[in-house]
């Protein structure tokens, strides 16, 4: 799959914590990967492009180098990057977006621990004048894709203020286990999530 040009729809799974379980299971990866067609054994981020707007994904798992500091250390980064292709002068959209496989139990702790990220990921990219190539609509998504995502993220967060400091920065949140791509420059939460991909 070239993740460079996508016209399609993408979903986005990570193997990580189902291959630790399972390390006997033949999988595709041990890790983020990237697929066309669920896979019954655990949940997906979907990426749908109704419209075919090209886009492209950064695996940070296989790009380390892009979340790096000058002592050579591994930053804390999100699961990927995904974003419109862009073109000179033109705004487009930009997702950070970490996935968390969990109880439901532990949602609380793994929003905080996925903001934590997003957040740590995003400065240093900004640091970096990672985000300096292009004007940019930036979206930071959290997904927990094996649990539905109803409660507003807000009821999730102790400190109401890491929030306005997102929204003062221009950045917004998205807590969905879905997004549409609208245009080149806008994304949206969704929960019509079309029937092929829906299980039986």
């Amino acid at each position: 799959m070239n993740l460079e040009n996508i016209t399609t729809n993408l979903l986005v799974v990570d193997y990580t914590e189902y291959h630790q379980r399972h390390p006997e299971e033949e999988i595709p990866s041990k890790g983020v990967h990237f697929i066309e067609q669920p896979d019954n054994r655990l949940g997906a981020f979907y990426i749908l492009n109704p419209k075919q707007h090209p886009f492209e994904v950064i695996n940070l798992e296989t790009t380390p180098q892009l979340v790096t500091n000058e002592s050579g250390e591994l930053v804390k980064q999100c699961e990927c990057i995904c974003r419109a292709h862009r073109e000179k002068g033109k705004r487009r959209w930009i997702l950070l977006l970490e996935l968390k496989y969990c109880t439901e139990d532990n949602i609380p702790v793994n929003m905080q621990n996925a903001l934590l990220k997003l957040e740590k990921c995003y400065d240093f990219l900004v640091d970096k004048q990672f985000f300096a190539d292009c004007p940019y609509k930036v979206y930071l998504g959290i997904s927990h894709p094996e649990h539905d995502t109803i409660k507003p993220f807000g009821e999730f967060i102790n400190n109401q203020d890491r929030l306005l400091g997102l929204n003062e920065k221009g950045v917004q949140l998205l807590y969905c286990n879905a997004i549409k791509i609208l245009t080149p420059e806008y994304l949206a939460k969704t929960t019509d999530i079309p029937r092929k991909y829906r299980s039986t």
